[in-house]
């Protein structure tokens, strides 16, 4: 279930995504970003790119991740890979660890 808003006036060339776990749902976790919720969703950030796509933001801004309640953000994509992967993951029903290889690979600028 993604959860989608419209804001896209206070966009820059990155967006950090905070990632928190649901109590009582092993795997799920929330996405938010400015304060925002994005998503609850097992996939947080590539559900969470896919929300802030659908709100305007442009593909290429940077994403970043950070845990809830730590001060440290890593890159992890570009919005639209981060989009494209949870896309192909739900046409094709890749496994959490494929999407997470490949957004490693990206991140790294092999692909």
């Amino acid at each position: 279930m993604v959860t989608s808003y419209s804001d896209a006036s206070t966009q820059s060339t990155c967006a950090v995504v905070t990632i928190a776990p649901i109590l009582g749902r092993r795997g799920w976790y929330t996405a938010h970003h400015d304060g925002r919720l994005l998503c609850r969703s097992k996939h947080p950030i590539c559900d969470g790119a896919r929300a802030l796509r659908g709100s305007g933001y442009p593909p290429d801004n940077l994403l970043f991740r950070k845990d809830a309640g730590s001060r440290i953000s890593v890159l992890t994509t570009t919005i639209a890979r981060a989009a494209i992967a949870a896309s192909l993951a739900l046409q094709h029903g890749c496994s959490v660890e494929l999407l997470r290889t490949a957004l490693s690979h990206d991140s790294q600028g092999t692909r």
